[in-house]
Parts: C-alpha cells; structure tokens; sequence
C-alpha cells in the first residue's frame, strides 16, 4: 500500500487527537451530570433535532440547563490537567498543543 497520500492525514493528526478527546471528554460529562443524548442536543441544537435523527424533541427543564452548562463547567475541568504546562513548558498530554 503506497503512503503517498498519508502527508495530509500526519498533518491533521495532531489536531484531530485533541478533538476527539474533548469530545470524548464532553461525554462523559453530560453522562456524569445524568442528560441522555437527546436532551443535550435539543439544549444545544433545539432547531436540528430532527436533523439529528429524534422524531420530537424532549421537554426540557430549567434542571435539565443546569445539568448540561455543568457538564460543559465539568469537561473544562477536566481537561486542564492535562493542558497544564510541565517544567519543560509542554502540556502533558497534547505536547502544547492548544485546546
């Protein structure tokens, strides 16, 4: 199989990493704060839920808001650790790479 074409993929690489661990990160935040799936989307994206495959959009409380701006308070939280920089001046984890 020829790399030829990988350049572009290692180049994006390093951005897609961090991406893809926030929003595994966001997850499991709103998991933590009890929103399933369909009530985070409808807070953050009330206009495309049915875009994003749910016939009707669940009743959404005042606790409900709470839960998800938590969950967003909670995802940076967690995240900072591992962006703080080490004695060399790097992050842990992204290599400094901003989040």
């Amino acid at each position: 199989m020829s790399r030829a074409g990988a350049a572009p993929a290692a180049a994006m690489h390093p951005a897609m990493v961090p991406r893809e661990v926030r929003g595994s990160v966001v997850l499991l935040a709103l998991v933590a704060q009890g929103l399933d799936s369909a009530t985070a989307h409808t807070i953050k994206r009330p206009d495309d839920v049915t875009v994003l495959g749910y016939e009707t959009a669940p009743d959404i409380s005042d606790q409900d808001r709470a839960a998800w701006r938590r969950a967003g308070e909670l995802t940076d939280e967690l995240l900072v650790p591992a962006s703080a920089p080490t004695s060399a001046g790097r992050s842990h984890f992204w290599g400094g790479a901003m989040l």
